[in-house]
Formats: structure tokens, C-alpha cells, sequence
């Protein structure tokens, strides 16, 4: 359960903002193929973790977010929430700098438990013999 800062800033749009964000990265991004789900207020979009850093992320197949909000993104194979800010927007992918994470596994705070919630209901049963 660890936390993680960065300075927030507003979402920019179009391919030219993304291209520079990755530019100014501090760390290496990993390339992956996890599927997560996206929520800012009352918006949900499910999508993909397509490369990844302890610092941020790269989602793609992301619907229109309604505002620059924070967002909180889980990854659903890895079992953990982060608590992020946009970074950038080019069509249907989107940058988020991560500012805080949870690992779902354990307790969370009291908001946060709708979304370990439907973390849980994503998990395969094992059957007890």
C-alpha cells in the first residue's frame, strides 16, 4: 500500500501533447496488455492498461471522461486502485500521472470500497473441496 506524488495539472488534448508527455517522462514505462476500468464521479469505462511506470500510465480504449477531474483506475489482474490526474487525451487513449495507489488485497479506506467491491466480483471463484 504504497503512496505516490506528483504535481497535478490540467488534461491537453491531440497526438502532439502525447507525444511530448512521453518526452518528458522521469521513468520507463513497461509496455502491458491489462485490463482495468476507468471511474471519475459517476463515469465508468472499462479499458487497457497498455504501458505502465510506479508513476503513471497509458490507458487506451478509454470513453470521453466529462471533465479533467481526477480519475481512480483499476487494474483488475493486478488488484491494486490508483488515484490519478490526466495527463493527456489523444482520441480514444489517455495519459494519467498516478498520485496515490491501493493494493484492493487489503483494507482500504472507507471510499475507496465500492471500488475494491467490484474488484472482488471480477475475481474467479475457486471451488473449496
Amino acid at each position: 500500500m504504497g503512496n505516490m506524488t506528483s504535481a497535478r495539472s490540467g488534461a491537453r488534448s491531440g497526438a502532439p501533447a502525447a507525444a511530448a508527455a512521453e518526452d518528458r517522462r522521469a521513468e520507463t514505462r513497461a509496455p502491458t496488455a491489462r485490463p482495468a476500468r476507468l471511474f471519475q464521479g459517476r463515469f465508468a469505462s472499462d479499458c487497457v492498461i497498455s504501458n505502465a511506470s510506479p508513476g503513471g500510465a497509458k490507458l487506451t480504449g478509454v470513453g470521453k471522461l466529462p471533465s479533467s477531474a481526477p480519475v481512480l483506475v483499476i487494474d483488475l489482474d493486478g488488484g491494486v486502485a490508483y488515484e490519478g490526474s490526466v495527463a493527456w487525451i489523444a482520441g480514444g487513449e489517455m495519459g494519467v500521472r498516478f498520485l496515490a495507489n491501493w493494493d484492493l488485497r487489503g483494507a482500504v479506506p472507507m471510499w475507496l470500497r465500492a471500488a475494491k467491491g467490484y474488484w472482488e466480483q471480477r475475481q474467479p471463484v475457486v471451488a473449496v473441496a
